[in-house]
Order: C-alpha cells, then sequence, then structure tokens
C-alpha cells in the first residue's frame, strides 16, 4: 500500500538512518539537555488545544501521550517519527539512495521543523501529524474509492493535531510532480487530475474537520476560540489591504527582512534560476513545458 514493494527497502532503510542521525545531530543538545521555552509552563493544555480546534492533539495528550510532555523521551520519540516520515518521503518521490540522503539531510535542516519542536508540549503530537500527511500521499497513487477514503482520514488526523500541516502534502505532491514532468513520466492531463483530486479529497476532510472540532469542542463545553481566524484577518479587510500586505511581504521576504526561519525561502530563485539555466544549456524545455506535451 505505501509502494515499499516497488522502492527498494534498503533505500528506506539508508534514508531512515541517515534521517535520524541528522536529526540528532541538528537537536542532539535539546535531547540531552532539556530547557523550558515558551507555551512549555503549563501542565494541562486539554482545554486550550481543544478551544483552538486541535482536537486530535488534545485527545492524544489526553488519552495516550503524556500531558503536558516528558523530558527527553518527547524530544527523541518526536525525531524518530520525524524521521520514518523523511523516510517515506523520500519513498513517495522514487528517490535513488543518493538522492535520498541528500533530501533527509535537508529536510532535517528546515526551519519549519525547529520552530515546531521548541514547543515540547506539542512536538510529538506535531511529528506524527507530519507522518500522517505523508502517507496520505500514497493513497493517491491510483482511482481507488476505498484509498481516498483512507487518505481523507489521513488529512483529517493531520488537521485535527495541526491544521496548518496539510500544506506539507501538498508542497510534496508539488515536488513529486515536478521530478515525474523532469522524468517526461507525467503529462498536464495527469497532473491537472491529481491536483483536482488532491483539492477536493482536502476540501472534503477540512468541513468533517471543522465539524468534528464543534462537535468535541461542545461535548467538553468548550468554546472554540477566534485564534486561527484573527491570525489570518482576511475576511475582515479589503482586497487593497491584502493585496499590498502581499506585496509587503514578498518584498521584505526577497530583502532578507524577516524572521530567520523565512530568509532561506529566496535562495529557491536561484535554483529556479539554475534549473532553466540547465535546461537551456542542454537544449531541452523547462520542466513546466513537458507537462503539455
Amino acid at each position: 500500500m505505501f509502494k515499499l514493494n516497488q522502492y527498494s527497502f534498503s533505500n528506506f532503510k539508508i534514508a531512515f538512518i541517515l534521517a535520524i542521525l541528522s536529526y540528532f545531530f541538528v537537536y542532539g543538545f535539546e535531547i540531552t539537555h532539556f530547557t523550558l521555552s515558551i507555551d512549555e509552563e503549563p501542565l494541562d493544555n486539554f482545554f486550550q488545544t481543544l478551544s483552538a480546534g486541535r482536537w486530535g492533539h488534545a485527545l492524544l495528550r489526553h488519552y495516550v501521550l503524556p500531558e503536558p510532555y516528558v523530558p527527553f523521551f518527547t524530544t527523541a520519540f518526536s525525531l524518530l517519527v520525524l524521521s520514518i516520515s523523511a523516510a517515506f518521503c523520500a519513498t513517495y518521490l522514487s528517490l535513488n539512495k543518493l538522492q535520498s540522503a541528500a533530501f533527509v539531510i535537508m529536510l532535517a535542516a528546515m526551519p519549519q521543523f525547529a520552530y515546531q519542536l521548541e514547543f515540547s508540549n506539542q512536538a510529538d503530537t506535531v511529528s506524527l501529524a507530519f507522518l500522517c500527511s505523508v502517507l496520505s500521499l500514497f493513497m493517491l497513487e491510483s482511482f481507488n474509492l476505498a484509498r481516498y477514503a483512507i487518505f481523507i482520514i489521513l488529512t483529517i488526523l493531520c488537521l485535527s493535531v495541526y491544521q496548518s500541516i496539510f500544506l506539507f502534502a501538498a508542497t510534496l505532491l508539488c515536488v513529486k510532480l515536478t521530478i515525474d514532468s523532469l522524468q517526461e513520466k507525467i503529462n498536464f492531463k495527469d497532473v491537472f487530475k491529481r491536483i483536482i483530486i488532491f483539492g477536493a479529497l482536502v476540501l472534503i476532510s477540512l468541513v468533517i474537520n471543522s465539524f468534528l472540532s464543534k462537535w468535541i469542542a461542545s461535548f467538553y463545553n468548550v468554546q472554540i476560540s477566534s485564534y486561527l481566524s484573527s491570525m489570518i484577518g482576511w475576511g475582515k479587510r479589503d482586497i487593497y489591504s491584502i493585496f499590498k500586505s502581499v506585496l509587503f511581504f514578498i518584498r521584505d521576504c526577497l530583502a532578507f527582512k524577516y524572521a530567520y526561519g523565512m530568509n532561506s525561502f529566496p535562495f529557491a530563485l536561484l535554483w529556479l534560476l539554475g534549473i532553466i539555466l540547465l535546461a537551456v544549456k542542454r537544449k531541452k524545455t523547462p520542466c513546466w513545458c513537458h507537462l503539455w506535451r
């Protein structure tokens, strides 16, 4: 089901070993020197996370995982799950051993993981959400209603822990489609079909998750907070203000004026330029042109 019969299991093991070594290298100090950081002071976050719509996190903490965390163990468990997720990412992208090694090492250095692991009270649940997000993509490899149902379930589990993590699957899907187009394994019709199916299933998952979050919160007599809507705020602003803020965001990002984690994204433009120049040098059309063949 997860394509391991087609992808060399030895590649998966190598990707996992290199991933866990990378994560332990990056976060080894935190594992061996536990320190409290922001938002880790409360000993019970059950009602707070329920009010934020993160009912999966709340229930996992309440019935399975320790609340709020266990020093050393929680971080180590999180890194183990992230390493499994990284290996499955390499499997999904059908990378060879060398590519898998480079991919999982770079993945361990992503600032987003550093941000999430800063909060021990959600590090393990968020890691499980990443794993669900990756595994959900394997369900889209063939047209099958049962597999689509599993995709929805895994996406709901992901959303119930941390709402924005489903975008990780969207990003990984884009990477997969790009690789397949470069290797001429896919055409525009197939790309469009996969994107439409992914978007439709995610929309269904969002609707179901929204209903479940409200129902579970009401079951425990918890009021849903306006935290997420206040963070986004687009629905309360006019189009001109939204457009202006987006342009300012892009400008500051490209000028390296944002938070340290965001300052790595402009370098993606260098890789894009490199791909275009390499395609011209090899007298090939860029990858997006292959989609129309």
